[in-house]
């Protein structure tokens, strides 16, 4: 897909950008363990994604067309994120649907199939305007209550097809996009690019032409055979696939999958190095920090040079060195960095890791012209990484050395932040009738002021991700406090969504 698509002049022109690991399930039988649980009851998926810190995985059922679906649909967000980072939500969700159909020949792709279930949807329930379905943003159409969201997806892909019917239309789609991720009204972004269209009855326009013509696939003919364009791929190493397994569903629901995962991993190579750094992600919370550290140093020893297993072994010492005391917080930050450094050796292309690494520099002080250089580089893959914009921005205005003041470091904090004033969370129609429940974990970075500044998701379900971070940005603290002065962190927030 990746190759294809940039032929078409489409994906991520970024040298660096986030992992993401697919695991395709041959079998129904060996996907089953690792449907969700829901309500206490085993549902039914065709696939699903965990993003973390250390990447994004996709796990889905190869032979389950709704398998290859969730998989291309994620995968191709993935490519699109550089491209639509800041535009309107229904262009990023139709075209990441309309990449959905993707399939590879031997001399072609194709994409942009018919979907029936998505074309009932369009030409039968009502649709949004073109002002109401520009304006929706991604928080707001993920609140979307009892079939509001199937509707969007629907008139979202529609609206793609619509577009994409003739000649090539990448040159268009990019410029509306463009228009309105940097600020022009969707209405004249719209005139712009599509001067033979009117913005009015846009909606009924997409609903006849559902009714009444069948989409056509976009086709990408290749110059040269499918096996010629330079898609390198390998067996997988023995035990590296349970491994892979472990990292998907690390901290996210059932531990008995990954404990088995773990298992298999390690009886098929005992002592193998990604298998150590999954279970040290494993153990963060549950085991004292030497413990830990034990585990990930197993894993990053000096022989290992898998870029994967380095990333996720340095990720995870950073995140024990923020949370540890100053006297030990400089050294293990600049073990992190060390092992991070030898991942980009491997791999220069992880975004994870160069910010990772970034990251431990600049905390424990060590802003030479190299980190700067990479800080540079990861800055615009990494949008919503609050530290690394900061950072970033710090160095921008600043000469280096003066740029270190400007960052600050990791206060010493005597007292944790406290909650004073708790939101609950909107729970979602669309999850509630679907038996969806369970714990997200919230990052918030709580200001001075007792006011939360930032959030990120650190465990997700993601039919809810939205309504926890939607709750906790409300919540109000009583601040860190740091020799007697108010001072920002991030802490952990657990929001609980219950049918009971």
């Amino acid at each position: 897909m990746t190759a294809a698509l940039r032929m078409w002049g489409l994906g991520s022109r970024l040298a660096v950008r986030p992992r993401v690991v697919l695991l395709a399930f041959a079998d129904n039988a060996i996907f089953e363990p690792h449907e969700l649980i829901m309500d206490a009851e085993r549902r039914e998926v065709a696939g699903y994604l965990r993003q973390s810190n250390l990447g994004n995985w996709i796990g889905y059922r190869e032979n389950d067309p709704r398998g290859r679906l969730v998989a291309h649909h994620v995968y191709g967000s993935t490519l699109l994120a550089e491209e639509f980072q800041r535009a309107p939500s229904c262009i990023k969700v139709g075209l990441a649907a309309y990449l959905s159909t993707f399939a590879a020949r031997s001399d072609r792709a194709e994409f942009g199939h018919d979907q029936p279930r998505l074309r009932n949807i369009a030409q039968s329930s009502p649709l949004f305007s073109a002002d109401d379905l520009f304006a929706m943003s991604d928080a707001s159409q993920a609140a979307l209550k009892d079939d509001g969201q199937d509707r969007f997806i629907a008139e979202s892909w529609a609206l793609v097809e619509y577009l994409a019917r003739s000649g090539d239309p990448w040159p268009q789609l990019r410029q509306l996009a463009h228009a309105t991720a940097t600020g022009t009204p969707p209405r004249a972004a719209f005139a712009a690019a599509y001067p033979q269209e009117s913005w009015e009855g846009l909606e009924d326009r997409l609903r006849r032409y559902m009714r009444d013509e069948k989409p056509e696939p976009r086709q990408i003919v290749f110059g040269s055979p499918l096996e010629a364009i330079g898609v390198k791929l390998r067996a997988p190493a023995r035990g590296e696939v349970p491994a892979q397994i472990a990292l998907w569903r690390a901290k996210n629901g059932d531990p008995d999958p990954v404990e088995a995962a773990l298992q298999d991993s390690l009886s098929a190579v005992p002592d193998l190095p990604l298998a150590r750094a999954a279970r040290g992600v494993m153990m963060v919370d549950e085991f004292p920090p030497n413990v830990v550290v034990s585990e990930l140093r197993a894993a990053s020893r000096p022989g290992t040079r898998d870029a994967l297993t380095l990333s996720v072994a340095g990720l995870t010492l950073m995140r024990l060195a923020l949370h540890s005391d100053r006297a030990s917080r400089k050294p293990l930050l600049r073990e992190a960095g060390d092992v991070l450094e030898r991942s980009l050796a491997a791999d220069s292309s992880d975004a994870r890791a160069l910010a990772g690494f970034v990251e431990c520099r600049v905390r424990s002080r060590d802003l030479t012209p190299l980190v700067v250089a990479r800080l540079e580089r990861v800055a615009p893959s990494v949008p919503d990484d609050p530290d690394i914009q900061r950072f970033a921005s710090a160095v921008a205005r600043h000469a280096v050395p003066d740029a270190l003041d400007a960052v600050g470091d990791v206060p010493e904090v005597e007292e944790l932040p406290e909650a004073i004033e708790k939101v609950p969370p909107d729970y979602p129609e669309l999850a509630r009738s679907k038996g969806i429940e369970g714990e997200v974990v919230v990052y918030a970075r709580i200001g001075e002021d007792g006011r939360v500044e930032a959030v990120r998701i650190k465990k997700s379900i993601p039919e809810l991700d939205e309504y926890a971070m939607g709750a906790v940005r409300q919540w109000r603290f009583r601040p860190a406090m740091s020799r007697g002065q108010p001072v920002r962190v991030w802490v952990e927030v657990p929001v609980r969504f219950s049918l009971r």
